[in-house]
């Protein structure tokens, strides 16, 4: 159900003249996200509300600590905790409140227990928490027997202001517990729940940063920092060997790797330290994949072969040279991957980098993404990259609340002619968007070349199969914005709900002062497919389509359609920024890409 909270914040989009985007937090509306059943009781509120859920207990009897995290969009004190008693959960329970690096906040015996339901205690004192920061909720069951539910964190569950992103747990007993549950298994919800008192007056927290000012964010005057150029910090520690990035990082130091370490796992549940830290790679220095599991703070500046951000928050990877080294150097599997959890990296911002050379190396066609983000990754932003030599994506999912994709060059991709797969080798999108789950911004990107293959000469060459540049599949209903791109030279078409999952249904999709040009080289026809036969709130204006084919073939349902233009490959004028220059872009309401400030290409 829906429900209506005091006050939310929403995202102002401006024009791309002036493109920027600010939080602001303004009066009572409708929340759109789907909410749970949480309760307000008095002023406190709950994520589950009173209602017994449908949960059975886990078989095991072994000890463990069962947990939940959560964030608020509101400032306020944790009152105390719940949990949902299976029967034959056994036992003496104490339920603990930590912060997001595991310092124990609070900890409290439950007293008075039911044999079965919802338990409750209070904090001897409530426990101040900030908004838009995430902390874990746990209870200890000594004998296990707990409630689980396998997927019961398929969507986050939203109360309010409260939102739960995840369960975490651990396993064991004795004097080291109750301690900080930092494993994850899939999208299980064990039921543990906190008691809420947002502050008077309190206000919704913006995205990090208050979004995206003009030039990309970058400071007025300033220049653009190098693009894929890894470095260290003055002071940081030289290390050799991979045990050693991860404890001087846990322990609060900066790290500087001068050698290949090969693999790196930071695990978050370990590190002691408070401040944010950063791990660079100089010379020869390099990492051939970088897992980053439960971390909160971290500055990353790396050559690295791979990067993994699972359950992360507040990561920043910058001018980082990600995946192979050339058109004879590949790395398989996905070079950046955000997609294994529930949450992939909030708050994480992804810039000036340059992620590429990815081989499609397995059967499945689950290999050569250069960025694939299936896990929920809120206020991610992906800002000023290159993005090239994929065999599959450019970039795919785009999954999240708040996530902007912005001043990116995204191509060539494409699969290998020789690609021995079948079927399998015919999926490269320079983008696809699938399954949305908040506000999508891609604003003032470059895509182009996507059905193109540099093959070992370095020749660009045609990839034998042609997929989309970009494909934005059906079945959403939460807001994206398509505006201001330049998408051209490529074999394949934009798709609006034209293929994959979702079906034919979107709502709230806006397609606004895009160049489309030259696109469909394989098919000959339109390279711009508006294929959805229902929803609502849906806007196609002020694009340029220029191709072999006209340009445009709409299904005619479900959309405003206003002051496009389309036309053949030489109907139109552009200059060589590829602003388009002719007497039908320009005027009063001009149409089409127009070149952003702050980019790289």
């Amino acid at each position: 159900m829906s429900v209506r909270v005091g006050r939310i914040c929403a995202w102002l989009a401006l024009p791309v003249s002036a493109f920027w985007l600010a939080a602001t937090c303004g009066p009572a509306s409708e929340a759109t996200a789907q909410r749970s059943a949480g309760t307000t009781s008095g002023a406190t509120v709950t994520l589950f509300g009173s209602a017994a859920p449908r949960v059975r207990a886990v078989r095991m009897r072994r000890p463990a600590e069962l947990g939940v995290r959560f964030r608020s969009s509101r400032g306020g004190k944790i009152v105390g905790i719940r949990f949902y008693k299976t029967r034959g959960n056994r036992g003496r329970h104490t339920g603990t409140l930590w912060s997001p690096r595991g310092r124990k906040l609070a900890r409290v015996r439950f007293k008075k227990e039911t044999a079965s339901g919802w338990q409750r205690v209070k904090f001897a004192r409530p426990v101040a928490i900030k908004a838009g920061k995430t902390y874990v909720a746990s209870y200890h069951a000594p004998r296990g027997r707990y409630a689980r539910k396998a997927k019961g964190f398929r969507k986050r569950k939203v109360s309010g202001p409260l939102t739960a992103v995840g369960s975490r747990y651990a396993y064991g007993s004795g004097v080291r517990f109750p301690r900080f549950p930092t494993r994850a298994r899939g999208r299980a919800n064990y039921y543990v729940d906190v008691m809420f008192a947002p502050s008077r007056g309190a206000t919704p927290s913006p995205p990090p940063g208050g979004g995206l000012p003009p030039g990309g964010g970058l400071p007025p005057g300033g220049d653009l920092p190098p693009l894929g150029q890894p470095s260290c910090v003055a002071g940081a520690v030289s290390v050799i060997t991979a045990s050693a990035v991860a404890s001087n990082l846990a322990s609060g130091n900066n790290v500087c790797v001068t050698t290949n370490v090969g693999r790196v796992e930071l695990n978050g549940g370990s590190w002691t330290s408070p401040t944010v830290e950063h791990l660079g790679t100089t010379g020869g220095g390099s990492i051939s994949t970088l897992s980053i599991n439960g971390v909160v703070g971290l500055n990353v500046s790396v050559r690295a072969g791979h990067v993994g951000l699972y359950d992360a928050r507040n990561i920043t990877l910058e001018q980082s040279r990600l995946g192979g080294d050339g058109p004879t150097s590949r790395v398989g599997e996905e070079v950046l991957d955000l997609r294994d959890t529930l949450a992939g990296c909030d708050d994480c911002v992804i810039r000036d980098s340059d992620i590429g050379w990815a081989h499609q190396d397995e059967a499945s066609g689950n290999s050569g993404y250069c960025i694939r983000m299936f896990g929920h990754n809120d206020r991610l932003q992906i800002v000023r990259n290159r993005i090239h030599d994929c065999e599959a994506d450019g970039i795919q999912g785009i999954r999240g609340d708040h996530v902007v994709v912005d001043r990116n060059e995204i191509g060539p991709v494409g699969a290998d002619p020789a690609c021995p797969f079948g079927v399998n080798c015919d999926h490269a999108d320079g983008i696809q968007v699938n399954g949305r789950d908040g506000d999508v911004r891609i604003t003032n990107n470059w895509i182009h070349h996507e059905g193109y293959f540099t093959n070992s000469s370095g020749a660009l060459v045609s990839s034998g199969s042609a997929s989309g540049t970009t494909y934005i599949h059906g079945g959403d209903t939460s807001p994206i914005l398509y505006e201001n791109n330049l998408v051209e030279a490529s074999r394949g078409r934009v798709e609006v709900c034209g293929l994959g999952t979702g079906g034919t249904s979107t709502s709230n999709t806006t397609i606004r002062n895009n160049t489309f040009y030259d696109l469909a080289r394989a098919f000959g026809i339109q390279g711009f497919e508006w294929d959805c036969d229902s929803g609502s709130g849906n806007l196609v204006e002020n694009n340029v389509f220029a191709d072999r084919g006209g340009g445009f073939h709409d299904s005619g349902a479900a959309r405003t359609v206003t002051n496009n233009v389309t036309g053949s490959l030489t109907s139109f004028t552009f200059g060589a920024d590829r602003n388009c220059t002719s007497a039908n872009c320009t005027g009063a309401n001009p149409r089409g890409f127009r070149k952003p400030s702050g980019v790289h290409w």
